[in-house]
């Protein structure tokens, strides 16, 4: 070491806010060598007194230490750790210590410098706690979203039940009108529940894609069909253009591509005045299995000023107050259609021009299904007559509805209002079939169904439910259900529920 580099580590020696000790190796053991002034401070001990002085004398934890004086010492190179120090005072201070393997005239020595990081350490503990409120936070959002859910889809099988069953039994052109206006409105709350839910099990990675056969001219047709009378009400000129090239069954998640579609008409039809509504479907095949299907969802209203273009999806964002005045809306429908293409390994392209109109695209990947005999089999739409239905119900409201319902579709009815009592009539009568809610007082819809099936009952039992979140569905399964009905619940998906359930 020449002049200039002993007077450089003298000066950081003597002047350096960190902690600087040299440790002498020798016959197997660990000895201070000197220490720097900011340790003699802190350890309130000269450098002079404890020169020679063993380390594990002199340190209460030495065991931590002198392994990693060991580790040092074999491996030959700098190693880097965190440890805690006790002053005098009894105060813990943290530090981040280099240790250094070093020889000189034959000996080894281990240089050490320790950095004070108590400042890290509190900043950490800062962070972590507002991590921990975050997520606490989040949970609580996440409880109120599938609780409120659970309160707007009970109300809502009151209005769609009822309608269901106006519709069924009624000839009258104005009522049935009239019918639509209020099935709309119930649908588009519907859609807007969905999403507000979906979009919280999207941020907390939670949102399942069920991949199945399908085919998808089917929910191609049924989004544009239930948004169609939204556009007929604007006088819009409003079309659907699917390729012929689109293969009759692939592998793909129909309920999603639903909810992306109708979502992306819905949004079109809102913001265009007057004008031209268009879906466009088209496909691109890459490979003799796959390929990739692209909808389009375009229009000519008012569309989007270039600088506001990205801040399209995100969850709640309005464009501007002048672009929704007059055009009601949340803000999250196309940050699910987002999310929702993402999660399916798609795409989503937005383009627009104020005053110009909208092109939405969305790019999905699929495989196509090879063998589709099964696809084409139609399936039996009536249930046989006469059928014992007992339905397991708290909810006056849907009580009433759901037993007009089962009554419609000339099925024998019994209504009870817990769990406990549903087990107790099974026990005394036979029935087909259960229909069973699943929050009830005394005794909820899935403990009555474990019960059930632990007394040996094997009668075909369905859940009714205002949530709709997938553990929930997992838990219906689980204890021993053959179905499923989300609330609000219709007469042609009762009827569907009820026959699947059948044996």
């Amino acid at each position: 070491m020449d002049v200039i580099e002993q007077l450089f580590f003298r000066g950081m020696w003597q002047n350096t806010r960190d902690t600087m000790f040299l440790i002498l190796v020798k016959d197997d053991d660990f000895f201070i060598h000197n220490i720097n002034p900011v340790l003699e401070a802190a350890v309130g001990v000269t450098s002079d007194q404890l020169k020679g002085t063993r380390v594990a004398d002199f340190l209460p934890d030495h065991k931590v230490q002198i392994e990693r004086y060991r580790s040092c010492q074999r491996e030959d190179k700098a190693i880097y750790y965190e440890e805690a120090g006790v002053a005098p005072d009894g105060s813990v201070h943290y530090f981040h210590t280099m240790l250094v393997p070093v020889w000189h005239e034959g000996n080894q020595y281990l240089f050490g410098s320790s950095r004070n990081i108590d400042d890290i350490k509190e900043a950490e503990t800062i962070l972590a706690h507002a991590k921990e409120e975050a997520e606490s936070a989040n949970r609580a959002k996440n409880l109120f979203l599938a609780n409120m859910s659970h309160e707007l889809r009970t109300p809502l099988n009151g209005i769609v039940g009822t309608v269901s069953l106006l519709r069924a039994r009624s000839q009258d052109p104005e009522l049935l009108e009239n019918l639509d206006l209020v099935e709309r409105s119930a649908a588009a709350m519907e859609r807007l529940t969905a999403d507000i839910l979906d979009l919280s099990k999207i941020e907390n990675n939670r949102l399942d894609i069920d991949l199945a056969p399908c085919n998808l001219r089917e929910p191609i047709r049924d989004s544009f069909v239930l948004v169609q009378q939204q556009a007929e009400d604007k006088h819009l000129e409003y079309c659907c253009v699917v390729d012929d090239n689109l293969p009759g069954l692939v592998l793909a998640d129909a309920a999603r591509v639903r909810q992306i579609l109708s979502n992306l008409l819905t949004n079109a039809i809102k913001f265009t005045d007057s004008g031209k509504v268009e879906l466009a479907v088209h496909y691109e095949q890459k490979t003799p299995e796959t390929g990739i299907v692209n909808f389009r969802v375009s229009d000519n209203g008012i569309g989007i000023p270039q600088e506001k273009l990205a801040s399209v999806g995100i969850p709640f964002y309005q464009i501007s107050p002048e672009r929704n005045r007059g055009h009601e809306g949340s803000g999250i429908g196309l940050s699910v259609c987002k999310s929702l293409a993402e999660l399916m390994d798609g795409r989503f392209h937005i383009e627009s021009q104020a005053g110009q109109g909208t092109e939405v695209s969305v790019h999905l990947p699929v495989s196509m299904v090879q063998n589709s005999a099964d696809s084409d089999q139609t399936p039996q739409l009536g249930i046989p007559g006469g059928l014992s239905i007992l339905v397991a119900e708290d909810n006056p409201a849907n009580q009433i509805i759901i037993r007009r319902m089962v009554q419609f579709l000339e099925a024998d009815v019994e209504v009870v209002n817990t769990g406990l009592a549903a087990i107790n009539r099974i026990q005394e009568k036979a029935f087909d079939l259960v229909l069973m809610d699943i929050n009830m007082p005394e005794m909820d819809g899935i403990t009555a169904t474990q019960k059930l099936r632990a007394l040996g009952y094997t009668l075909p039992i369905v859940a009714l439910t205002a949530a709709v979140i997938d553990e929930e569905r997992r838990a219906c399964s689980d204890a021993g259900m053959n179905g499923f009905i989300p609330k609000p619940v219709r007469i042609e998906t009762l009827r569907a529920a009820i026959r699947n359930a059948l044996p």
